[in-house]
């Protein structure tokens, strides 16, 4: 897990909304780690997002680091399973219009 190097960096901002996912900022972006490096997380981009200095901030003071690597990777287990949980509890598809669930009903009634 090495830091990020600066032409993945600029990749990274190419690829990423250049908008804060907290606050909605535009301003003294950063590349923030979802799950931190030292939780275990990666630097794969599916793990990274963009936040504000102000945001960034306010995570960085949650995160708490020990001393204990053991310790750290047992808090990045807890957390990853809090993200994935969120993630799958988040609706990937926006809901079917009702419409829309008007004509399927009458399509399979017809059928």
């Amino acid at each position: 897990m090495n830091r990020l190097k600066t032409a993945r960096r600029r990749q990274i901002r190419q690829i990423l909304p250049q908008v804060c996912v907290r606050c909605g900022a535009t301003t003294d972006l950063s590349i923030d780690h979802i799950l931190p490096r030292v939780y275990g997380g990666g630097n794969a981009l599916s793990n990274l997002q963009m936040l504000c200095l102000p945001c960034h901030q306010q995570k960085a003071r949650k995160e708490v680091r020990y001393r204990d690597p053991l310790v750290n990777w047992h808090k990045g287990r807890k957390l990853a399973r809090r993200i994935a949980a969120a993630a799958a509890a988040t609706p990937k598809y926006p809901a079917v219009p009702p419409l829309l669930r008007l004509c399927r009903a009458l399509a399979i009634s017809r059928s």
